[in-house]
């Protein structure tokens, strides 16, 4: 089945990039990746419970449904009410394969827009909405740059002498961990994780690592960009916390814009749902946009595991 999905994603043009087959290769290393009714899962087993959970650094997984068809489900014409039916046969498939797989949890994130999530609430599904924020019409980046904050703007300006640089992986990796440190955080992704996921996405041609340096070489600011055709996302984001008011935290966020306008559609901030993180996301005119987190606990137990897992990782990111 999986030889199967491979030969599909080089079909489908559109796939979104968290859902090809080389990137679950690279963020499943070590672990195992499998197609259940259509979907790229990372099955996981764990004392004696099997389930399926989203890789790290994956925003979106599930079902991919193309946005012709999206559209469709939305009328009452009877070529579009066939549609909507497909949909909910697409849905049956889905719960049928998850149960022949004897699970114990399912949690995946389907993409924006997925008409899937309804009807799988229908069927017992656990369907919440998860906020991301966009800006479209990258096409003329005057317009907008036009929609940043004054406080964004002045920001950007304090933070004109930094140097942009493009960022060694390692370095890149070093940065973020000691970031985190300072912060009295734990880095939650591991060396040889960011290696496979680096090394994929460069084979690819789907990622930038932008730094901001002042004149000793000390970085400010860096970010971990992967993209494709259709949209490109602020994948990693990371900041010294002993230099917070140079400005860099706004200018990167102007440079990975920069960059998103030549080479896709969209620009992603992938999440957050945190007052203060969306606030700053959204005083660079961008817009919420809801992907949706889909979750069924088949056994009771599983509960039990999903609140230890919280509590021994709470201090990481």
């Amino acid at each position: 089945m999986t030889t199967d999905y491979r030969a599909y994603c080089r079909e489908m043009p559109d796939l979104p990039l968290f859902m090809q087959d080389w990137w679950m290769d690279a963020v499943c290393v070590g672990k195992r990746w499998e197609v259940i009714a259509g979907m790229p899962c990372l099955v996981r087993e764990r004392v004696g419970m099997r389930f399926v959970v989203m890789p790290q650094q994956t925003q979106i997984g599930g079902y991919f449904v193309p946005v012709k068809s999206q559209k469709s489900t939305r009328s009452d014409r009877p070529e579009e009410r066939k549609v909507k039916g497909q949909i909910g046969e697409i849905a049956e498939e889905i719960v049928k394969g998850l149960r022949e797989r004897k699970l114990d949890y399912y949690y995946q994130h389907f993409p924006i827009g997925s008409p899937l999530p309804e009807e799988l609430e229908k069927r017992g599904f656990t369907i919440r909405k998860h906020t991301t924020y966009r800006i479209e019409g990258l096409g003329d980046l005057d317009a907008v740059r036009k929609r940043y904050s004054e406080n964004k703007r002045r920001q950007i300006r304090k933070a004109a002498a930094l140097e942009l640089v493009e960022v060694e992986p390692e370095r890149f990796y070093a940065f973020h961990k000691d970031c985190l440190k300072a912060q009295g955080k734990e880095i939650a992704y591991s060396e040889a994780f960011f290696r496979s996921l680096d090394a994929a996405c460069e084979a690819h041609k789907a990622r930038e690592i932008l730094g901001l340096q002042d004149a000793n070489g000390a970085l400010h600011a860096a970010v971990y960009l992967v993209y494709d055709k259709n949209t490109c996302y602020f994948l990693i984001p990371c900041y010294a916390p002993q230099f917070g008011s140079s400005g860099a935290g706004a200018r990167i966020v102007d440079e990975a814009i920069a960059f998103a306008a030549e080479h896709s559609k969209v620009f992603d901030f992938e999440g957050s749902m945190i007052p203060g993180v969306a606030n700053h996301y959204a005083q660079f005119g961008s817009v919420p946009a809801y992907f949706y987190e889909v979750e069924r606990v088949y056994n009771p137990l599983f509960r039990i595991v999903k609140k230890v897992y919280h509590m021994m990782t709470r201090k990481k990111r």
